[in-house]
């Protein structure tokens, strides 16, 4: 608890316990080619308020296999769903193909793993419930789009937005 932002705790005492290791970690590892190699250690994750199901959206990096033939690894957004949080589902999104088909719950491709989605609060909605930050690489001759070569970091940002947290 941030004790700043609370004006008044009125008899609340602050208890801190010591947390618990789950012994059958990682709940989420990578189980199919278009999967990668690894999931990201960051990501989001939320309880939906309307189904109360968790939601999970995290980067996964896919070493095997170069994009467009160009020097570098291609990163996937996927979407995982779960009831407790510790076992997680992959829905069908049918959205990216990947490996050959789009059997997979891959919602967003990129170059880097960087993305983050959040909940929009209800008077910030105009363009949908959900919003998602991810950023992008410029690699070879993405390079030729860059003003200031001398003083970029490559690296693009972009905002995005989704009524159902999917279709971005």
């Amino acid at each position: 608890m941030d004790w700043p932002v609370v004006g008044d705790i009125n008899g609340a005492v602050r208890k801190v316990h010591q947390p618990e290791k789950y012994p059958d970690n990682p709940v989420l590892a990578p189980e199919h080619p278009y999967e990668g190699t690894s999931l990201a250690p960051f990501g989001t994750v939320m309880r939906d308020s309307d189904t109360g199901k968790f939601r999970m959206w995290v980067p996964a990096n896919d070493d095997f296999e170069r994009r467009h033939g160009k020097n570098r690894s291609c990163q996937t957004g996927n979407y995982y769903e779960s009831d407790d949080g510790l076992s997680w589902d992959r829905p069908n999104l049918g959205l990216i193909e990947r490996h050959g088909n789009k059997d997979n719950n891959i919602f967003v491709m990129s170059f880097t793993n960087n993305l983050s989605v959040l909940e929009l609060p209800e008077h910030r909605r105009q363009r949908g419930r959900y919003g998602m930050i991810y950023c992008d690489a410029l690699v070879g001759e993405d390079e030729r789009h860059i003003q200031n070569p001398e003083r970029s970091h490559h690296m693009r940002m972009f905002v995005a937005f989704s009524d159902d947290g999917i279709h971005f």
